[in-house]
């Protein structure tokens, strides 16, 4: 190749770096406008990532596929052991009361599927991914476990977690603790791509409490 053909590619390569550079510096403050804006709106959003995050600790799991829309979050998993699961959890309600309940409610669908040992231990990780998102700054370094959180059963194949029995929220005491209680959260939702948690602002008509 040409001398003026290697300096064209010289200065492709040169320019191709130097966009990715600038896409890389400005993806964190995209997402903290994005976040900033949630937040105005009165939401606590748990992108997509970090819900895969906790469901790919869920035991004996092989494969995941996992979509988050206005419908709920739909997941796909297959097992080391066992049936694959295909469910979608439809967020219900988020019932937290001061120094009480932390519980949030999904609705599984298909119902059947309501009952299965697998699903709560995918619900639980889905609980562990709101609980960082909450309480992040005053929850310990996350040890890569899996969720741990009591999951219960009610009518209309609808499923219950409590928060508060997660172990790194069970931990907590004091101040810590104070914040845990004090945290205002008066619905659940999802959008495309994340799971919200709906905060009281001023003006903004809570969702899916």
């Amino acid at each position: 190749m040409s001398e003026g053909g290697d300096r064209l590619r010289s200065l492709l390569r040169g320019a191709a770096r130097e966009v990715t550079r600038r896409a890389t510096s400005f993806a964190p403050l995209v997402e903290a406008r994005r976040v900033f804006g949630e937040l105005r709106q009165g939401r606590i959003p748990v992108p997509a990532e970090s819900l895969r995050a906790q469901l790919l600790r869920v035991p004996d799991l092989d494969s995941l596929w996992i979509d988050v829309t206005p419908a709920g979050v739909r997941v796909d998993a297959s097992f080391t052991r066992g049936e694959p699961v295909r469910v979608t959890f439809v967020p219900v309600a988020a019932r937290f009361a001061p120094r009480g309940a932390k519980e949030l409610v999904f609705r599984v669908e298909p119902p059947e599927h309501a009952g299965s040992a697998r699903v709560a231990d995918l619900c639980a990780a889905l609980a562990a991914a709101v609980a960082r998102a909450i309480w992040a700054p005053i929850l310990p370094p996350d040890d890569g476990s899996a969720a741990d959180a009591i999951v219960e059963r009610d009518a209309d194949a609808e499923l219950r977690v409590d928060l508060r029995s997660l172990t790194p929220l069970r931990r907590l005491r004091g101040p810590q603790q104070a914040v845990l209680d004090g945290m205002p959260i008066v619905g659940v939702g999802s959008t495309q791509g994340a799971l919200y948690l709906q905060i009281p602002v001023p003006g903004v008509r809570p969702n899916g409490g």
